[in-house]
């Protein structure tokens, strides 16, 4: 357990007023830096920011210079400057299993409240550097808040969520650990979300309130072509978050991750004739884009250099396929709702390539048993209850308790929505 005693400020609650954003003279001068002392260093260690009293961690324990890395954005909540070095669970459980460079906001004023805008431009600036000094896939990544950091996510969110997975919101995954997260999510056709809150800590702050709102416009989303992919763990716990939620977060990116955002590194295309291949690969034209580079390299008098540096590209989308074959292949038995979700997604990927017609194959046989269309109008009536669940405490009344059993007992017990309706229901009756 990652415990960070963070006291919440009544600051916290504080509209997101009064704020200015980053011009764009700022942007030209600060976010185009140039490598530092710091190039390629596979450590922990501190950096600052031209901004007063903002600097920050890096965790590139994982970074491999041949495997450009993906990032991980962290905003601690009030007063976590002391802990910002520490990077515990999210380091063997996110960075190195998924080949993410962590990033961990230190804000000497403890203070997320105070130049809330101040503190973003703080985390585009070190994003920047770190993108500078390390072969990066820019918008390959995770972004993540605690408490009052919920403040500067939800600020930076409501500017530029639309445009996740690129460099102005460069990640694919939310995780909202208690936080105090105040935008609204319209849309999440380009991000998963977890999102967790504890019954202990449901008051404070208005966390309850803030968390099962989050929850509820993302699942609302689902309706519209967003994510099905959203995780909503509620357990018994004070302010602090959990190894288990890190994991529960870190699960759900390992499978967002192969259907968002970016798959290679500008850097893995050392000439502008190989632009194209990592184009169409971000693009996610992964079955075309395969085929010309087979055609490319099928030519005479290929230069070695570009036949390596093609070689390498689609060494790393087979590998790409194979995990998209993988996890839908796991999924059809664990959860037919996120394979399908996933599959379907894939299967446009991949166009005429062989593995889009095996996993064709595969979801329309799982789409003929009973358990897959039991799944998904269990996943109907969860997103249609979901806003009725929580009002005011984390209790449940009678007739939604009824309703989330059946729904548990629907599908695979692995399965997310049953997941949620079996922890959900263990939740106290309220008259």
């Amino acid at each position: 357990m990652i415990h960070l005693r963070l006291h919440l400020l009544l600051l916290v609650l504080l509209p997101l007023t009064g704020v200015h954003w980053l011009g764009a003279a700022e942007v030209d001068a600060l976010l185009t830096p140039k490598p530092s002392a710091n190039q390629g260093k596979v450590d922990i260690y501190k950096a600052e920011t031209p901004l007063p009293g903002c600097d920050y961690y890096v965790d590139a324990k994982a970074y491999v210079p041949e495997q450009p890395a993906g990032l991980y954005l962290f905003f601690h909540g009030q007063n976590g400057q002391t802990w910002a070095q520490n990077f515990g669970a999210t380091e063997t459980t996110f960075l190195l299993p998924h080949n993410l460079i962590g990033i961990n906001m230190c804000y000497a004023d403890g203070d997320n409240g105070k130049d809330t805008a101040g503190k973003v431009r703080a985390a585009r600036i070190a994003i920047a550097q770190v993108i500078a000094d390390y072969h990066v896939v820019v918008g390959r990544g995770v972004v993540a808040s605690f408490s009052g950091g919920g403040l500067p996510l939800g600020l930076w969110w409501a500017r530029d969520g639309a445009k996740a997975g690129t460099i102005d919101f460069p990640f694919t995954h939310v995780s909202l650990y208690s936080s105090n997260f105040r935008a609204a999510i319209p849309d999440t056709s380009h991000t998963s979300w977890f999102i967790s809150v504890g019954t202990e800590e449901w008051t404070l702050a208005q966390l309850g309130a803030t968390q099962s709102r989050a929850a509820t416009d993302a699942y609302q989303c689902v309706r519209k072509k967003g994510t099905s992919d959203i995780d909503f763990m509620i357990s018994a716990k004070g302010h602090t978050v959990l190894d288990a939620e890190i994991t529960r977060s870190a699960d759900c990116f390992a499978r967002s991750s192969l259907a968002l955002g970016p798959i290679l590194a500008t850097s893995e295309a050392p000439t502008p004739a190989l632009q194209k291949f990592v184009d169409g690969a971000n693009a996610h034209v992964l079955g075309a884009t395969l085929a010309a580079l087979d055609a490319a390299l099928g030519k005479k008098n290929v230069d070695p250099a570009s036949a390596a540096a093609m070689t390498a590209i689609k060494s790393r989308l087979d590998a790409q396929v194979a995990a998209m074959t993988a996890l839908v292949e796991r999924l059809a038995t664990d959860d037919p709702v996120l394979a399908t979700y996933y599959g379907r997604q894939f299967i446009g990927f991949l166009g005429k390539h062989d593995a889009a017609q095996a996993m064709n194959k595969r979801l329309t046989e799982l789409a003929k048993t009973a358990e897959a269309s039991a799944c998904a109008k269990a996943q109907t009536a969860f997103i249609d209850i979901f806003p009725k669940l929580f009002i005011g405490t984390p209790s449940l009344d009678s007739a939604h308790k009824k309703l989330l059993a059946q729904l548990a007992d629907i599908g695979p017990k692995e399965s997310l929505v049953t997941r949620m309706c079996r922890e959900f229901n263990v939740l106290p009756a309220r008259n």
